[in-house]
C-alpha cells in the first residue's frame, strides 16, 4: 500500500527470460512446471532503476549476496515483504493452472 502523496514511477523492471538456473532449471528440463521470483543477485541495476530506488548504476542489485554481510540482521523488511508476496503469486499460479 502507498503512502497519501505517493507517486509510483514508470521505470522498467527487467522480465527474467527462460527458466536456465539452478535450481529450477531441471525441473523444467524435465517438463515439470516450476516458477519462482527474481531476486536480482545476478542483474545490475540500471541509471533508471539507480534514480527511482538509489544506489549506484552497474552495481548488483543485492551487494551482499554470499558475502560476509549476507546475514537475517541485514534483510532489507520491505524487499523481504514483496519478495514472499511474489513468491505466494508464484505458488498460486501453479496451484490453479489448468495448462498441461
Amino acid at each position: 500500500m502507498l503512502a497519501p502523496g505517493s507517486v509510483l514511477l514508470p521505470v522498467p523492471v527487467p522480465v527474467p527470460g527462460p527458466v536456465t538456473a539452478a535450481p529450477l532449471a531441471p525441473f523444467v528440463a524435465a517438463g515439470i512446471p516450476a516458477a519462482g521470483a527474481e531476486n536480482g543477485d545476478r542483474r545490475r541495476k540500471t541509471p533508471e532503476q539507480t534514480a527511482a530506488w538509489g544506489g549506484r548504476a552497474g552495481e548488483r542489485y543485492d551487494s551482499c549476496y554470499h558475502s560476509a554481510c549476507d546475514r537475517i540482521d541485514n534483510v532489507n523488511q520491505d524487499v523481504f515483504g514483496h519478495y514472499l508476496r511474489a513468491i505466494a503469486g508464484s505458488v498460486a499460479v501453479l496451484a490453479t493452472s489448468t495448462a498441461d
